[in-house]
């Protein structure tokens, strides 16, 4: 696990270009404390900052083919290095580490773009090819690693990070509008597009290509709802633990311990149960409670799971979060993201720490098993894709009018993708849970969850790997029918009976809770300081906001005329990456 990042450029001296890059990496440190390094070669530097899991002293990056043709930078793991390694050697393919990385660099000589449809894992990459003169980037299926690049003056960038890429700017790009609209309206961005116009995110599932001249994205791997597998329920139980199972041992493949973020919940118990095996010790899990918040502590779940499997179970006390907690950790972003779950996934990153450097998590399996009670809404209503539009929708269109001073479009961002984008994919497929769930895996997936993930843990110097990400089970769980995952009104109705033999009735048949935290609360004791930010007369000054309409949002909120905790929320975030971007400057 890396941070990696690079800049091309013609333009600029060799000395200016590798100091640029060296700022971009020292950015990221928290990605990779344990070694940093960088080639400058040509028109071209780029480096990295490793985390060491496997082949520890051995591979460390750049990392280079045998005549030093081919380089790469590598943020990720690759989980069938083992089984590519051995048909390269047959192939006549020479290798100097133990290490996954290499792997990538002798697949592409073999097979070219060709070798991302044999890589299973999660990554994004930079790849040198010399002869041609070619720069490769990748980034892996699901959207499990970031990256962000930028095309400007012909000079382009990457990094793993937002503010990585800020790092070897000479000035501050262009700000997006329209991207904060997005924001407001989900509490993230989604990809393609960054805060700024200039700084684009390479979408899950794509790679670039650039030779100093041209630009190319083009898609490897897209989800597939059809053919539909005509399948026996029993057979398709079979299947899914038999793949889970596969995808767990690939994921204790390492040279660290290795530990699992335990909620409670279906598919992080079950990634319990199933890796029990795995290690001949306890495993170590983790779990987070919040004082006095019954609604939103899932401790007797936990509890009951770790006790069953005998685990060396960690459960931390999260308090409300100070303002300089909430910057902090909101501050490793680089861009406006307002999922509140960010804090405790950040505070369980820091004291699983001292414990492991991998952890499993459940990510995945809601959008996978169709687990959100949301798709029930949604099957169950007249105009579903409205419906399910008003759940989606944080702010809506005539509350970002009032907020903003600017005059955007305001479109729904739902509208627009169910429109444009991700139906006009599916013609072949009328079911709407299958068009929702691949709403869901394009977008909130990889651009909300796995986000927030990889930040939070990699901010604290471990590995996040989800099970349920692995391409083979996601590939066979979307190919069955959508009676399997929602049935006579039950979620995830296949997976809950695949863990049967695994998990007490009560963790079966409970009703997914989700990663919430207690967010009245939380803004209560933060009362103080969103009227001193938010009313501070700087918020004019961003030339975004509508002071007069906060600060009636905030007297009717505290007045308890109204409860607008998530838009509150929301908003300041958004003005605490102002102000952080000015600083930046």
């Amino acid at each position: 696990m890396c941070g990696i990042a690079g800049l091309f450029s013609e333009n600029i001296f060799p000395y200016k270009r590798k100091e640029l890059v060296r700022q971009m990496l020292i950015s990221m440190v928290h990605r990779g404390p344990d070694h940093f390094d960088m080639l400058d070669m040509d028109s071209l530097c780029f480096g990295s900052q490793r985390l060491s899991i496997v082949d520890i002293q051995g591979s460390t990056q750049p990392i280079y083919n045998e005549d030093k043709s081919v380089c790469l930078v590598f943020n990720g793991e690759i989980y069938n290095y083992l089984c590519l390694r051995k048909k390269l050697q047959e192939c006549g393919h020479n290798f100097r580490t133990r290490g996954d990385g290499e792997v990538i660099i002798h697949a592409y000589e073999e097979w070219g773009n060709l070798s991302l449809q044999k890589i299973n894992g999660m990554f994004a990459f930079a790849l040198w090819d010399e002869s041609n003169k070619i720069l490769l980037i990748a980034r892996d299926r699901l959207g499990e690693k970031p990256l962000y690049y930028s095309l400007r003056n012909n000079c382009f960038l990457f990094a793993s990070e937002l503010n990585a890429i800020l790092c070897g700017l000479s000035e501050i790009p262009q700000i997006n509008y329209t991207a904060l609209v997005k924001y407001l309206q989900l509490s993230y961005i989604p990809s393609p597009e960054s805060p700024f116009t200039e700084i684009k995110k390479l979408l899950p599932g794509h790679y670039l290509t650039w030779n100093g001249n041209e630009l190319k994205i083009k898609p490897y791997w897209s989800p597939k709802f059809i053919p539909k597998e005509i399948i026996r329920e029993e057979e398709a139980n079979y299947y899914i633990l038999k793949y889970l199972r596969d995808s767990i041992k690939y994921r204790f493949s390492a040279e660290v311990p290795v530990g699992i973020f335990l909620s409670g919940g279906l598919d992080s118990s079950l990634i319990v149960a199933l890796s029990r095996k795995q290690t001949d010790g306890p495993l170590n899990t983790f779990s987070v409670r919040f004082p006095g918040s019954k609604e939103f502590n899932e401790e007797s779940y936990s509890n009951l799971v770790a006790s069953t499997y005998n685990c060396n179970h960690h459960s931390i006390c999260l308090k409300s979060p100070s303002i300089f907690d909430v910057n902090k950790v909101y501050g490793y972003y680089g861009e406006p993201f307002g999922d509140t779950a960010a804090i405790p996934t950040f505070c369980l990153a820091k004291y699983a720490k001292d414990y492991v450097r991998i952890v499993l998590t459940g990510d995945g399996g809601d959008e996978l098993f169709a687990g959100y009670s949301r798709y029930l809404s949604v099957i169950n209503a007249l105009n579903p894709l409205e419906t399910n539009k008003e759940i989606k929708s944080i702010f809506d269109s005539s509350e970002i009018i009032r907020v903003a001073k600017k005059q955007l479009n305001c479109l729904n961002y739902y509208d627009e993708i169910v429109s444009r984008k991700f139906v006009g994919e599916n013609k072949k497929t009328p079911d709407i849970l299958d068009v929702l769930i691949n709403i869901d895996l394009k977008t909130y997936l990889p651009d909300c969850l796995l986000f927030k993930i990889d930040i939070a843990t990699m901010a604290n110097s471990i590995e996040a790997r989800s099970p349920y990400l692995d391409y083979k089970l996601v590939d066979f769980i979307l190919s069955l029918p959508t009676s399997y995952k929602i049935n006579d009104k039950q979620t995830k109705y296949i997976l809950r009976q695949a863990a049967k033999k695994y998990l007490p009735e009560n963790i079966i048949t409970r009703k997914k809770q989700g990663f919430s935290v207690p967010l009245n609360q939380w803004i209560q004791s933060l009362k103080s300081d969103l009227f001193d930010i938010l009313l501070d007369r700087s918020l004019s000054d961003y030339g975004f906001f509508n002071q007069n309409e906060i600060e009636r949002m905030l007297k009717e909120h505290f007045a308890h005329k109204s409860n607008y905790s998530k838009k509150l929320w929301l908003i300041l975030l958004l003005k605490l990456w102002f102000d952080r971007l000015e600083k930046f400057e």
